[in-house]
């Protein structure tokens, strides 16, 4: 709650200055929204892009703040068995075995529904190879806007047919992702204009190269 208030605060302030030098812009010149923006932010690309820069980072810091409320169980079903879990409600539908000489993988068909959306089959799976006795799990995961549900297999199935699913629901994985990027953004704004300047004036001010010198001209003498 604290994050989400001091990340609420910082979003605030950065709109008012955007919005606040907008409107002055669109009263001075009278120019349309999009453009009183582009060139407000062309106008000081520091100050603006240093803004995206943080917005990016107040993304970054609620992400990581919410991801320590996740939640994280384990569930044993039997074959059409199904267990809820923070809303979603798992259904075991069943069990796929592949056999390669380079390895055995164990899968299981997991059917997710959160109220009356059914959002697919996910296969979990664990694989192992030769001279090996611990197997490597493959998660099966649904990644959403406001969270991403994570499913691993734990145990395979066992003599009367059980399995045992990990499940983990995290919120707001994705936006580490946005806002990294928009972090990345910020940065192109805030320095791309002086860096493209800079490179102009190395490519004006580079000498010229020497022209090449005549070659002699070769004088003919008559047979």
């Amino acid at each position: 709650m604290l994050a989400a208030g001091l990340g609420a605060f910082a979003v605030s302030v950065i709109v008012r200055q955007v919005v606040t030098g907008v409107g002055a812009r669109r009263r001075a010149h009278g120019e349309g929204l999009p453009v009183a923006l582009g060139r407000m932010v062309a106008g000081n690309p520091r100050l603006y892009g240093g803004l995206i820069v943080h917005l990016g980072v107040v993304l970054v810091a609620l992400a990581l703040a919410a991801s320590g409320s996740g939640t994280r169980r384990e569930v044993r079903l039997a074959p059409n068995e199904s267990a809820t879990v923070e809303g979603y409600r798992l259904t075991f539908l069943g069990t796929e075995r592949a056999e390669t000489a380079q390895k055995t993988t164990v899968s299981v068909r997991v059917r997710v529904e959160r109220g009356d959306r059914d959002l697919g089959v996910y296969a979990p799976a664990v694989s192992t190879f030769p001279n090996s006795t611990q197997g490597i799990g493959t998660p099966s995961v649904r990644t959403g806007l406001v969270e991403d549900l994570y499913l691993t297999l734990v145990s395979s199935p066992n003599e009367q047919g059980r399995v045992t699913l990990g499940v983990a629901v995290n919120p707001l994985v994705l936006w580490l992702w946005v806002g990294g990027g928009v972090m990345a953004l910020g940065t192109i704004v805030a320095v791309g204009p002086g860096l493209g300047r800079r490179l102009r004036g190395r490519r004006a001010t580079a000498p010229a190269a020497p022209a090449p010198e005549p070659s002699p001209a070769r004088e003919e003498v008559p047979v």
